[in-house]
Formats: structure tokens, sequence, C-alpha cells
């Protein structure tokens, strides 16, 4: 099965992104951001993990037109937590000093301004 991430109005999918060109485009571009300040790798991670609740057969039914409600959220965040909080705890930033709370202060928090 392939797993898309966006799609268009186009039935036969030729112009859809696939779901893991996707995650490394998002990857690399959030290394090369990240590498301004240190994080190049964080960020990279991030990137590669930041749509994996796409992965399922019901997000993929959604992007096929299906009107049901999908949220990829709850996975997305037990995947997120587990593994940034994994790596903040391998990075010199996580000490307590520098980033109190982490990743934990950052929940519910847009990535947006």
């Amino acid at each position: 099965m392939d797993f898309f991430a966006h799609s268009t109005a186009r039935v036969d999918k030729v112009d859809w992104q696939l779901l893991s060109e996707h995650l490394s485009q998002v990857g690399s571009l959030a290394r090369l951001r990240g590498d301004a300040f240190g994080a190049g790798d964080m960020a990279c991670v991030a990137g590669l993990l930041h749509d994996l609740g796409k992965y399922t057969a019901r997000f993929q039914r959604r992007l096929e037109g299906d009107p049901m409600r999908v949220t990829t959220l709850p996975g997305a965040l037990r995947s997120h937590e587990s593994i940034m909080g994994r790596l903040a705890n391998c990075s010199p930033m996580a000490s307590p000093g520098i980033m109190p709370g982490w990743p934990t202060a950052w929940r519910g928090r847009s990535a947006r301004p």
C-alpha cells in the first residue's frame, strides 16, 4: 500500500505526494534550519517524524475523499513525545537550567506564530 501525505483532485493519484517523500523533504529542510543554531540533527528527526500519524489506512481513506473525521494526533503525540524526550535527554540543551520541563513544557503549543 502506498501512503500519501498530500492529495489533489486527481483520482489516479499521479500527482499525490508520497508520505515518505514528504517526510524526507521536511527532514532535510528542518536540518538546514536547525543547523543555524546547532540543532540540525534534532530538527531533522523532528521533521522526519512530524506526520507519522498519516501512516494509517483510515487517514489514507480520508485523502481519497472519505468524509469521516480523522485525527492523527493521538498516535503522533505518543511517538513524538517518546522520541523527542529521548533525544532531548541526550542533548546538552536538556539540562534543567537551559530548557526546564522539556519536552512537556511545549505540550499544547503551536509551532506556528
